[in-house]
Formats: structure tokens, C-alpha cells, sequence
């Protein structure tokens, strides 16, 4: 069988047991210790759960006990579900892109071709929660962004 080392601990191991080039304990020992074993530089955006020690940016993880999670799991029903959570939700953050609006990969929002999800315009709209986009759009998108907010009644969202 091929071996393949490992990038962290030059122990060599099955194709299997290596995933991005670490070993499973590898792995094991970056997420116990805090840190995102998928993170390709030094950037901090990276942020592992203590509970489930997963990455909650690379693996896509939610977790209720952080009172993390991913809105990618709704279709509908996404308002009466945040309003049932205890403690109450105090914070809305949605991404832009292929989440609250229709665009993909930082295009620039057309009202011809692109529009906005009404059950997550609809949670953005309660007034229980502040309600925050995030987006790596370019800052040069940003007027357009707070424009079709605007427009979709969501003046007050950030």
C-alpha cells in the first residue's frame, strides 16, 4: 500500500488516515488545542467549537450550545424557529451572497437578475434582534447593498 508522511508529524500513514495533508491525530490535537486544522494562512477567521471541535467557518458546523448556526438548514420557518430560542436570539448575522441575496461570488446585485430570500428578509425584519450582513463583496458594492435594503424595507439591518 502507498504511504503518504504527514505534513505536522512526518509519521507515515495510508492514504486513508490522511486528510489535507495531517494525520487524523493530527487533526485531533489542532482542534483540541483550539486551532482549525483546514486553515491555509494566518488569517483569524477561523473559529473551532469547543463543544463539537470543528471549524464553524471551514467545516460548516453549527452548534447550539455556542448558539451558532447555519442558516444554509432552513427553508422556511426560520423567523418562528429563532424566536423560540432560549435565551432569546440578540443577534442576526447573514451572509449576502447566495444567502439573503440571489448573487454568487461578489457579483454585483441587479434587480433584473437577482433577488432577495423572503424568509430571511422576514427575520431580518424583527425588530427582537439586530440584524447584521456580512459579505466579502468589495467595498465599492456597498451603496448598492444599502440600497436594495432599503428598498426591501430592511433600512434598519447593518
Amino acid at each position: 500500500k502507498q504511504q503518504r508522511k504527514c505534513a505536522k508529524c512526518q509519521v507515515s500513514f495510508g492514504r486513508k488516515w490522511l486528510h489535507g495533508a495531517l494525520c487524523w491525530r493530527c487533526r485531533e490535537a489542532l482542534r483540541d488545542s483550539g486551532d482549525c486544522w483546514m486553515r491555509r494562512s494566518e488569517k483569524p477567521k477561523c473559529s473551532v467549537c469547543p463543544h463539537l471541535k470543528r471549524c464553524l467557518w471551514c467545516e460548516e458546523a453549527s452548534c447550539t450550545q455556542c448558539r451558532v448556526l447555519r442558516l444554509s438548514s432552513f427553508d422556511e420557518g426560520l423567523s418562528s424557529f429563532l424566536l423560540e430560542q432560549d435565551p432569546p436570539v440578540s443577534h442576526l448575522f447573514v451572509d449576502w451572497d447566495q444567502t439573503l441575496s440571489s448573487t454568487k461570488s461578489g457579483g454585483l446585485f441587479d434587480p433584473s437578475k437577482h433577488g432577495l430570500s423572503a424568509e430571511i428578509s422576514q427575520a431580518c425584519a424583527n425588530p427582537k434582534w439586530r440584524s447584521v450582513v456580512v459579505t466579502r463583496q468589495h467595498h465599492s458594492h456597498k451603496q448598492v447593498i444599502l440600497d436594495t435594503l432599503g428598498a426591501a424595507g430592511l433600512s434598519h439591518v447593518e
